[in-house]
């Protein structure tokens, strides 16, 4: 009864932290909106409701908490489940918006990857040397609390680094850092994480990947039940299906080769006996550095999405 009872209060533990990842990742499983504080629909009446947001100061305070304001409209790719990380919305938001005069401002891809055809064996024997020339290795953890008490700093400070030009992304405040940590930790498995130093340990590149849980959830339709609590823990452990967090380079070692050591990394990640494939998640159309790193694979774009913007008179 003791082993039962504790066997109980660890999935209650599993499935209270699998709901803040939900509640902040905005999950949709299948077209099932399971979100508290994202747009809902109201089909029969037409009407699309938002979270009202008033003034910069509660915007502000908004994202300190760690609240998102994704405006990502989905465009394409609804016949496709979307990702733990991503939402549903229906088809006809896109003529809805555009009816109310909003223009497209930027537009980006999702792709499914699998594992190139042939491998270039050169990069096998490139890679050591890139390593090498710039006296670089790959960093060590010994468990998930571990590598967030190595590196989780590090990686936030390189994200607001090689992101700085990308369309929407702004600096992460603590509070958002937080709240990251918290809902992620579950998911980080040491097999599909991996991070880059200089010879002073100082992060020069990284790659997240979680194990997609978006099957698991669906089947549940979007309920975090004792029984799909097991199933994410099952693909956590054995997943079939990768998608991809956030890759991100230092800009002064942009031109070094860390490249092909990103290339090689994914393409061992996706060469595991077990995944099948990976979803990119959200790319930026012009955002020609990751686009020509998934022309690398065998790739197959199927969701679109696109976010809007209206000049307002006052």
């Amino acid at each position: 009864a003791v082993r039962a009872g504790d066997e109980r209060e660890g999935l209650l533990d599993v499935g209270h932290q699998l709901l803040r990842v939900a509640g902040a990742a905005g999950v949709v499983a299948g077209g099932l909106d399971a979100a508290g504080e994202r747009a809902v629909v109201v089909e029969a009446d037409d009407v699309v409701a938002l979270p009202a947001v008033h003034g910069e100061v509660e915007l502000l305070e908004r994202l300190e908490r760690g609240l998102d304001v994704d405006a990502e409209v989905l465009v394409e790719g609804f016949d496709r489940y979307s990702t733990f990380e991503e939402q549903y919305n229906y088809d006809y938001y896109e003529k809805l918006i555009e009816n109310c005069g909003y223009k497209t401002e930027a537009e980006w891809n999702e792709s499914m990857i699998s594992k190139p055809d042939h491998v270039d064996e050169r990069l096998k024997t490139l890679i050591p040397r890139i390593m090498q020339r710039n006296r670089l290795h790959f960093g060590k953890a010994k468990n998930v609390n571990d590598f967030i008490a190595l590196y989780a700093d590090k990686i936030f400070d390189l994200i607001d680094r090689s992101y700085n030009d990308i369309y929407g992304t702004v600096p992460l405040t603590d509070g958002m850092k937080k709240m990251l940590i918290q809902n992620f930790r579950l998911l980080i498995d040491l097999d599909h994480v991996g991070v880059i130093l200089d010879e002073n340990d100082e992060l020069r590149a990284f790659g997240l990947c979680f194990p997609s849980i978006a099957e698991a959830v669906r089947k549940s339709k979007g309920r975090f039940t004792p029984a799909a609590i097991l199933r994410i823990l099952k693909a956590k452990r054995r997943p079939e299906v990768i998608d991809f967090a956030l890759v991100g380079v230092d800009p002064d070692y942009a031109n070094r080769g860390l490249g092909a050591i990103v290339t090689m990394w994914i393409t061992d990640i996706l060469s595991d006996g077990t995944v099948k494939y990976a979803e990119t998640n959200l790319n930026l159309v012009d955002n020609s550095e990751i686009q020509n790193l998934w022309g690398r694979f065998n790739r197959v774009i199927h969701k679109k999405r696109r976010a809007y913007v209206k000049d307002l008179e006052v």
